[in-house]
């Protein structure tokens, strides 16, 4: 659970009376492959994690390596929070659903380039990973893109759409090109 008008990153998470504060700390323990209430404990196979969300808050999400699959959402389907990712998520295997929040990629670069290559929020790098919005509006500034296929990667990648908007400018992309093109990855848009 988080809460960034009620929560602290010293408490568990773990029931809804103990939020964190961030999505970033939610993240930050689930992408260090510990159990969020025993950080001695590893985590020996895949897993799926709800990080819900208790209140209307704007959120910053840094970059991650991420080898699970993860559900955001809010708690009361009234609030609608901003998740603005600062950094790309490298996935690995993944499925990340994030329903009714507001999904923002700044005009920030990840990394040195152009906007032409590696600029999407979500990086599929290897198996299969599926990225889905549910009820959410995605708003992509220009150049930028909600997916990257990676270069040094080989992936299925799904994206699933179901009841959300896209704002953004001719140049911003669903799916960006990779860099010359020559990985093999295979997409589905649905």
């Amino acid at each position: 659970y988080v809460s960034a008008t009620s929560g602290s990153n010293n408490n568990s998470g773990v029931i809804n009376s103990a939020p964190l504060s961030s999505v970033e700390e939610a993240l930050n323990r689930i992408t260090s492959q510990y159990l969020f209430s025993d950080k001695n404990t590893k985590l020996n196979q895949h897993k799926t994690f709800e990080i819900i969300i208790l209140d209307n808050s704007d959120y910053t999400i840094l970059g991650h390596n991420i080898y699970c699959d993860i559900y955001i959402k809010p708690l009361n389907s009234a609030n609608k929070p901003t998740l603005t990712f600062n950094s790309y998520q490298v996935l690995h295997n993944s499925h990340i659903t994030i329903n009714n929040c507001n999904v923002i990629r700044p005009d920030i670069n990840y990394v040195n380039s152009d906007r032409l290559y590696e600029n999407g929020i979500f990086w599929s790098t290897q198996g299969k990973n599926t990225i889905e919005l549910v009820s959410s509006e995605l708003n992509l500034n220009s150049g930028y893109a909600l997916i990257y296929p990676d270069y040094n990667g080989c992936s299925e990648l799904t994206l699933i759409m179901s009841k959300s908007t896209v704002k953004g400018t001719s140049s911003a992309q669903l799916i960006q090109s990779n860099y010359l093109n020559t990985s093999p990855h295979i997409i589905n848009v649905i």
